[in-house]
């Protein structure tokens, strides 16, 4: 799917222009930010498209783009506000949003989501803050799958694990030596450095094993708990078949080191599929995405990571409804169908008219990958975030431990410097609550 689309579908909806975006002007032009944090060069090709398509139509606005790396966008987000400006349209990720709406930098997008049309919307998708307001238009979620070479697993006389104790084995299965004795391919590959993306990787596992951040109370940390612990430990277990340095892995190891034939086993979400298809496409032919196994096998204890961006609208822009139009604009037509055809695998629609939309489908990646793809639309559907662990409902507190690095440098202590699990999520466990304290 290429960034360019057809002319703007107008919606007969009643929204229709309580936003004064008239097509006469005159004078100085109305200023507009747009802000990405994507990493995509396709992505970041179509946000410009859009905003050049929006200024065509409306002479009257001058929109300026800047992209942002989204470990960056907070604090930029945070100085301009200080000083007194703006950072804009920002599309980015819900976590990211949520800690600057707790702040009160950012705009409830309730009559957005209205306009656009909110039964369209799947329902996960659509998170709220304590208010029950929503600050996000989201566009796009991914969820968590395991991604297994099925060349090697039929070598093995291997089926897909369903169970932990099914993945350890067949991980150490698929852990191969050579003539010379060394590993030329290990079994799995997960991160324990100190990134958001241990604690990515690890969390369905803990969920799974019944632990938490925080508990349902929203307020107190719920890390220190005998499920967590046994949760670690089998994780440590798998980590035996993981490659030297996963002390170091962050998201990029996970896709880098499946796609070079170092690994039998990832986790990640869809975007995995389309790193293979760029870097290594013969390997697309024997990649399958399943579900992350769960403890016993029981379908019940499933969940996995599902992680949710869409556009936010920070306080302080020359002309909110403008702000707001450019929000609907950019979701509906054939340009948030285009916006999906950016990163086939990894962005899943939110709208439930794209999935029945046939042009979706006939995407060529999607069409080669469609039973990895419906298994990470399957997934995303059901799976959690820091950000959100009892419900839609979002939970700062958590959010904030998690990004923070606390968790992720528990499970480093476990799985490399041999710190007995039950002692870990007790020291960490308390850290985590002394940070959740400080959060209002």
């Amino acid at each position: 799917m290429t960034a360019k689309w057809a002319a703007p579908i107008v919606l007969g909806i009643a929204f229709v222009l309580v936003f004064a975006v008239g097509s006469g002007y005159g004078g100085a032009k109305i200023p507009l930010k747009v802000t990405s944090t994507e990493g995509d060069t396709a992505s970041i090709n179509l946000a410009k498209q859009a905003v050049a398509d929006y200024m065509k139509l409306h002479p009257e606005v001058d929109i300026s783009f800047e992209n942002i790396p989204s470990d960056q966008i907070t604090r930029r987000s945070l100085a301009a506000a200080a000083a007194g400006d703006t950072l804009g349209v920002e599309l980015s990720w819900a976590h990211n949003t949520y800690e600057l709406e707790a702040r009160g930098l950012v705009e409830p997008l309730d009559d957005v989501i209205d306009a656009i049309g909110r039964d369209d919307f799947l329902p996960a998708t659509l998170l709220t803050a304590p208010d029950n307001h929503s600050y996000l238009v989201p566009y796009f979620r991914t969820g968590s799958v395991l991604y297994i070479r099925t060349d090697l697993f039929k070598a093995k006389g291997l089926q897909p694990p369903k169970t932990w104790d099914e993945l350890v084995k067949a991980a150490q299965a698929l852990t191969e030596k050579g003539p010379d004795g060394k590993v030329k391919r290990y079994g799995i590959v997960l991160p324990a450095s100190k990134s958001a993306a241990t604690i990515g990787i690890a969390m369905p596992f803990v969920w799974m094993k019944g632990g938490s951040i925080i508990a349902q109370d929203g307020k107190t940390v719920a890390w220190n708990s005998p499920a967590t612990a046994e949760a670690l430990k089998w994780w440590k277990t798998l980590a035996q078949s993981a490659p030297p340095g996963i002390g170091q892995y962050e998201w990029g190891e996970m896709m880098q080191l499946y796609y070079s034939d170092a690994v039998a086993m990832s986790m990640y979400g869809g975007r995995l599929l389309a790193r293979v298809q760029e870097f290594n496409p013969k390997l697309l032919d024997v990649t399958l995405a399943v579900p992350l196994p769960t403890p016993t096998g029981n379908p019940n204890e499933f969940t996995t990571l599902a992680e949710t961006a869409g556009i936010a609208i920070m306080k302080g822009n020359a002309n909110l409804a403008i702000a707001k139009d450019f929000a609907k604009f950019f979701m509906t037509g054939d340009r948030y169908l285009a916006w999906t055809g950016t990163v086939p695998t990894h962005f899943l629609p939110t709208k439930k008219s794209i999935y029945k939309d046939p042009r979706y489908w006939n995407d060529p990646l999607r069409a080669k990958v469609r039973p990895s793809l419906q298994a990470i639309i399957d997934g995303s559907s059901v799976g959690k975030h820091m950000l959100y662990e009892w419900g839609g409902k979002v939970n700062l507190k958590g959010n904030i431990v998690a990004q923070g690095g606390l968790p992720s440098e528990c499970i480093q202590q476990v799985l490399i410097n041999n710190m007995p699990a039950e002692e870990a999520v007790k020291v960490y466990g308390a850290r985590m609550q002394q940070l959740a304290d400080t959060i209002k």
